[in-house]
């Protein structure tokens, strides 16, 4: 992680660090590392977030420094989405595309909470979360996005809109 967060962090505007929690320590520890290597790399830009709320928190209580985010995502178990709003100190969402509508990114966003959509990979999801307003998209084709966003603000621009930079 370390060479990685070296080569990549100076380069991007934002660094997502998804902490996977699991064996032999699960979350012992896990922490303190993260926060060790953000601190060794100079890491300003990096978030870190997991689907381990008990780990998000134990980074927030470490590093009020570090910014952080919570997962949330179906529970395939019960067929019902974890819950939206439960951790008051994160700063942003970490939310599976597919559960990203109008109404779930205005109350975050009135909770002054970043929607960050993962992980958006084809071309009409990607168009979707564009159009519902999300801060960020997690994607592994990111010049497909990139095209979707151009094709966007050139059909605005065609239509008459005016676009801010």
């Amino acid at each position: 992680m370390e060479d990685a967060l070296k080569f990549i962090s100076s380069s991007v505007q934002k660094v997502v660090v998804d902490a996977k929690v699991g064996p032999p320590s699960y979350e012992k520890g896990l922490a303190a590392d993260i926060l060790s290597v953000l601190k060794r790399t100079q890491c300003n830009n990096c978030l870190v977030w997991a689907k381990s709320d008990n780990l998000v928190r134990d980074v927030n209580k470490q590093s009020q420094d570090v910014p952080v985010g919570y997962i949330v995502m179906m529970n395939f178990s019960s067929g019902t989405r974890t819950n939206l709003l439960r951790m008051r100190d994160a700063q942003v969402v970490g939310i599976f595309h597919g559960l990203v509508d109008e109404a779930v990114v205005k109350i975050l966003h009135r909770r002054n909470k970043k929607v960050y959509a993962w992980t958006v990979d084809d071309e009409a999801a990607m168009h979707k979360m564009l159009n519902e307003n999300v801060d960020a998209i997690i994607t592994s084709h990111p010049t497909l996005l990139q095209t979707s966003m151009r094709d966007i603000r050139k059909k605005c621009l065609i239509d008459g809109y005016s676009l801010g930079s």
